[in-house]
């Protein structure tokens, strides 16, 4: 009698036993799944990131390679992505690509793709838009600084222009010897191109932009 109720202890603590084991298991098994999962998640989101910067690029160089007169020159000096360059979450702020500066909500083709063709750079860009659509055209424009521009060229400012100075989302790096080298880029690609000059003025052929050097 004493051995069988010995060994129905020995059952019940056996079988505790197992439910202990089960449970660190199962304790095991669901922390590595949520580790497995948040790591997955967080290399498709980097990905995914990843992906709509070479995508941006990928589409730009497309644009270029498809330019053989000024109406698709134009779909390609007109194109712009907002794109999380720096991959810090917000589409918001400046980020740069090799030498180029810009702003995150406003990344056009020709500083993606510079010098297309070795013939398509944003100098050419700027004319050819000021000259054909102006109203595409205005959406390039903002003062290098930051400020708003005189896009009409009749040295007030409207509410339309107002507007234009805040829909970049930041205040590029612009050229100024006295200021500390990371505070200031002669690459902005607003002031290297004069991207702040009215289009009256951008559209003359005998417009003649003076970048910083």
């Amino acid at each position: 009698m004493q051995k069988r109720g010995e060994k129905s202890l020995q059952m019940i603590f056996g079988l505790f036993m197992l439910l202990i084991i089960s449970l660190v298991v199962l304790s095991m098994f669901f922390k590595f799944v949520k580790q497995g999962t948040t790591k997955t998640s967080g290399e498709l989101e980097k990905w995914a990131k990843e992906a709509s910067k070479e995508a941006a690029i990928s589409n730009c160089e497309a644009l270029c390679d498809s330019i053989a007169d000024e109406d698709s020159l134009l779909d390609f000096c007109s194109t712009l992505y907002q794109v999380d360059w720096n991959e810090d979450g917000p589409v918001e702020g400046k980020a740069s690509q090799g030498r180029w500066w810009f702003c995150e909500k406003k990344i056009p083709c020709f500083v993606l793709v510079p010098n297309c063709k070795n013939r398509y750079d944003g100098n050419r860009c700027r004319q050819v838009l000021a000259e054909y659509r102006s109203d595409l055209y205005v959406r390039f424009l903002n003062d290098a600084e930051g400020l708003t521009p005189d896009t009409n060229g009749d040295g007030t400012i409207d509410a339309d222009e107002n507007l234009l100075a805040i829909q970049d989302g930041c205040d590029l790096p612009y050229w100024d010897p006295d200021l500390p080298i990371e505070e200031t880029s002669k690459y902005n690609w607003k002031q290297r191109f004069c991207f702040n000059t009215p289009a009256t003025i951008a559209s003359d052929p005998s417009f003649v932009c003076v970048p910083p050097e």
